[in-house]
C-alpha cells in the first residue's frame, strides 16, 4: 500500500545575490525528515530551486509526492515554463538564455526519473509530484530570515548543533517552567559562538530568570575560571532552594 510523501520547501537570500540557505521537510505517515544547506553567493530563486531538487533527490521508492513551495517561480517553472524552454534550446521567448538552467535541468531530470518509476510525468501537477502554492506557515521577519541564513553559511556542522541543541527536550521545557533558570554566556566560546548561538536562548526561552556573560572565558568555563563559577552557582543555589523542615 503506497502512502503519500509531503515535501515542504523554501530558500532565501540575503542581498539577492549574496549569502543564501535553503530547507525542506519531508513527511510520510508520521515520520519527518529535515534538509538544509547553505551557499556563500547565490540568489534566491537557485535557494527555491535547490530546496526542491536536495528533497526529491533524497527519495526513493515510488510513492506519490507533493511538494509545498511559497515560489511562484518554482511552481510555474516546473509545471508550464519548462517545455518551452527545451523547445527553444532553453531559451526564453525574447531569445535570451534561461536563468539557472543548471538547476532546472536538475530539477527536469528529477521529474524524468519519477516517470521512470512508475510516476506519469503527465500528472506532476496532480497527483504524483504535484507543486502546490502555499503561504508561509510562520510569518518571520526578514531580519530573523537573514539571521538563519548567516546561521547556515556560517557552518553546516554548527547548524546542525543549533537545530539539536533547541530541541533538547530539557531545553524546550525551559520554556514552559517556573524553575528559575540562569542562563551563563562564555564570550570567547568558539565553539558555540556568542552572540549567533546564544541568541537562539535568549530570545526563544523567554523567562530566564537571570543572564550572565563572562568575558574571556571560552568553552569550558568549569576548567578555564572554576572559582569564578563557583562564585556564580553557589549564591544562585542559596537565593533559590527550598529549605524543607519537618512540622515541630
Amino acid at each position: 500500500m503506497s502512502v503519500r510523501i509531503d515535501i515542504y520547501t523554501d530558500g532565501a537570500c540575503k542581498g539577492n545575490p549574496g549569502p543564501g540557505g535553503w530547507g525542506a521537510l519531508l513527511t510520510v505517515d508520521g515520520t519527518e525528515r529535515e534538509l538544509f544547506g547553505g551557499e556563500p553567493l547565490t540568489t534566491n530563486n537557485r535557494m527555491e530551486l535547490r530546496a526542491v531538487i536536495e528533497a526529491l533527490g533524497a527519495l526513493d521508492g515510488t510513492d506519490p509526492v507533493r511538494v509545498h513551495t511559497d515560489s511562484q517561480y518554482v511552481q510555474k517553472g516546473i509545471s508550464e515554463w519548462i517545455v518551452s524552454w527545451k523547445r527553444r534550446g532553453w531559451k526564453t521567448a525574447d531569445n535570451k538564455p534561461v536563468k539557472n538552467q543548471d538547476l532546472w535541468q536538475q530539477l527536469d531530470a528529477l521529474a524524468a526519473h519519477c516517470e521512470r518509476l512508475g510516476r506519469d510525468r503527465s500528472e506532476i501537477k496532480v497527483t504524483k509530484l504535484q507543486m502546490v502554492v502555499v503561504a508561509p506557515t510562520m510569518e518571520e521577519a526578514d531580519a530573523d530570515l537573514r539571521e538563519v541564513i548567516d546561521d547556515v553559511t556560517h557552518c553546516r556542522a554548527y547548524y546542525q548543533l543549533l537545530i539539536k541543541a533547541l530541541l533538547l527536550p530539557g531545553l524546550m521545557e525551559l520554556a514552559d517552567t517556573g524553575i528559575p533558570t540562569h542562563l551563563v554566556i562564555c564570550e570567547r566560546d568558539r565553539v558555540l559562538p556568542h552572540p549567533r548561538f546564544t541568541k537562539h536562548f535568549t530570545r526563544h526561552i523567554p523567562d530566564i530568570s537571570k543572564v550572565t556573560t563572562l568575558d574571556n572565558v571560552g568553552h569550558i568555563p568549569m576548567f578555564e575560571a572554576p572559582q569564578l563559577i563557583a562564585d556564580l552557582i553557589v549564591p544562585w543555589v542559596d537565593e533559590h532552594r527550598q529549605i524543607s523542615r519537618e512540622p515541630a
